[in-house]
């Protein structure tokens, strides 16, 4: 795409269908990204870019619907990009942030949700790109709605020039208030559901853990707020009006200017684990993994077809060396099967790049384990003790999480 073209003329305007075709161009890395989003930086920096994140369940989307609402009668342009989790089964995302939001109808307010696509951190990969464009178009505020986030989710903090952490009552908030971690970002609290008989406790416990905390110029503030009877929003916008006078705009263009390269390939082979590969697979895949299912146990009438894999059944060594060449390698094993582990175990410790071996599931570790010369440098268990309480969808997202750190490590 030229950059100097009538379409992108139209989005620096506030054209929202070019501004939408523009989003999923960068969303996607289609032909021209690169060159669209350089240009639209150039435009960027007069946006107030609030990071809203917190818990799941704590409130954030009927806080945001709430908050349109407040902005709309106060006459200023809003977009919202809201990151909603991948499903571990599909890849994909219900996008539900969007439909919930899809309520409030005005020509003043554009709503983006987008799907993490394995990506950790609490957003997408794609989401300061996005950004940018919301920034160029001419809206006054952006406010980008999280994952539901842990204690360690905090990649919004490099994005937002304001960022609001909501703690929901009862949540043991009181223990978490003197963590590092997510609070630790926060230039503002909001005490979600303040109506409820916890909240008040809560809000006390916060109100001592932070008092008098600073970031930079800028004192921490804890507020109260009930969404759904607009109880508190008014004290919320204005704190967060007062924040950026003191913080300033545009704390994301201060790193440099360049387009992320792609997260580095990993070949990854599943070995025998058709049930954990439909979890595994196609998130794995969107998090920029080579997936390789190995299963010589079905007929190729019964492989499973999945996003972004690859299902073999040729012999477990050979495809296991043939998917990694001579780049480090990761094998997921999920079965008891002896003859697959052998296979497994034979290839893993002769792979020319090193290799990950990763048992999915206490038996699977148990039985690698016990077989004879078994390497244990190559064994790395990524799940907790008493990992079968948990769901198929944990167990891959634990799994994928020790796959990209894996993947980072030097």
């Amino acid at each position: 795409m030229n950059p100097r073209s009538s379409e992108l003329e139209a989005l620096l305007s506030g054209n929202r269908a070019a501004l939408a075709r523009a989003i999923s161009r960068i969303e996607n890395e289609r032909v021209g990204a690169e060159e669209l989003w350089r240009a639209v930086r150039k435009h960027c920096g007069r946006a107030q870019i609030i990071g809203i994140t917190g818990a799941p369940g704590a409130g954030k989307s009927t806080l945001i619907a709430a908050l349109l609402q407040e902005y709309l009668r106060r006459g200023q342009r809003v977009a919202v990009l809201a990151v909603d989790p991948s499903s571990p089964v599909t890849g994909g995302s219900l996008l539900g942030d969007r439909v919930r939001m899809g309520e409030i109808a005005s020509d003043t307010v554009f709503i983006r949700s987008v799907s993490a696509r394995g990506h950790l951190g609490g957003l997408s990969r794609s989401a300061g790109r996005i950004i940018d464009l919301f920034d160029a178009a001419g809206f006054d505020l952006v406010i980008v709605e999280t994952v539901g986030t842990g204690q360690s989710e905090v990649e919004v903090a490099g994005l937002a020039d304001t960022r609001v952490v909501i703690c929901p009552p009862g949540l043991g908030d009181e223990v978490q208030a003197i963590k590092a971690g997510v609070l630790e970002i926060a230039d503002i609290l909001v005490v979600s559901k303040a109506d409820q008989p916890t909240a008040a406790k809560t809000l006390l416990d916060l109100r001592v853990h932070f008092a008098g905390r600073r970031q930079g110029e800028w004192t921490v503030q804890v507020l109260p707020v009930v969404a759904l009877q607009g109880a508190g929003l008014a004290e919320l916008v204005e704190a967060m009006a007062a924040h950026v006078e003191v913080a300033g705009r545009g704390r994301r263009l201060a790193s440099a200017g360049t387009w992320p390269a792609r997260p580095s390939v990993m070949p990854l082979v599943l070995v025998g684990a058709t049930r954990f590969a439909r979890a595994l697979g196609p998130i794995a895949a969107a998090a920029g993994f080579e997936v390789l299912l190995v299963e010589p146990r079905l007929p190729p009438a019964r492989w499973p077809v999945l996003a972004g894999v690859t299902v073999t059944g040729e012999n477990c060594a050979a495809a296991i060396a043939r998917a990694a060449g001579n780049k480090a390698c990761a094998v997921v094993v999920c079965t008891r099967q002896r003859e697959l582990l052998e296979g497994a175990l034979l290839a893993a410790a002769n792979l020319p790049g090193g290799a990950l071996l990763l048992p999915a599931g206490r038996g699977s570790a148990r039985a690698l384990a016990a077989l004879p010369h078994s390497p244990q440098g190559l064994l790395r268990q990524v799940l907790p003790p008493g990992d079968a309480a948990l769901t198929l969808g944990e167990r891959a997202l634990l799994v994928l999480a020790g796959l990209v750190a894996a993947r980072r490590a030097p």
